[in-house]
Order: structure tokens, then sequence, then C-alpha cells
């Protein structure tokens, strides 16, 4: 997953990743989030994997997403499915 801030605006985008090469992210498809609502705790997003079948999730932060690393948890909207975590890592473009 990765994760764009700009100021309170979120946007973001899921990578179908190599299980071999985890850090690849040329590898295969990406997928665009459709941000329906953020904050510092939260954001609420779907993502079609399959045409026409978005799945709704959620991005739970542990603390707001400031500083060079934070974590999150995903879980589907619906509360069904395990969660995964995720741990980012702030870069900077130039």
């Amino acid at each position: 997953m990765e994760l764009t801030r700009d100021g309170s605006k979120f946007s973001g985008t899921m990578h179908l990743l190599n299980p071999n090469a985890p850090t690849d992210f040329s590898y295969g498809p990406v997928f665009p989030m459709k941000i329906e609502s953020a904050n510092n705790q939260e954001i609420h997003y779907s993502v079609e994997f399959l045409p026409h079948q978005p799945d709704e999730l959620v991005l739970r932060f542990d603390q707001p997403p400031e500083g060079v690393k934070f974590h999150a948890v995903m879980t589907l909207a619906n509360g069904a499915g395990d969660p995964i975590d995720f741990d980012f890592e702030r870069v900077t473009t130039p």
C-alpha cells in the first residue's frame, strides 16, 4: 500500500506484490484507492480488485500518521475477515 498525504487530504494505491520480491513495486498491477473519508485516526476507502466489485475497507492508525514511521491495521468495512497490519515509512519526493 502506498499512501500520499497533502495537508489533510489522503490518496493512495494498493499494489499486488511478488512474494519472492516484496519490495519490488513494479511487479504487478496497481489499484487506486477511492478515499471516502479520512482523518488522523482512520481512512475509509474502496478498491476495485475486480471490475465493478469494490471492496470497502478501513485503515485504522494506532496514532496519528505523523513522523517517519507509523502503524495501521486494515479491515473490511463490514468487520468480516482478519485484520492486516501495515508498517509505513515516510519517504519524501524531490
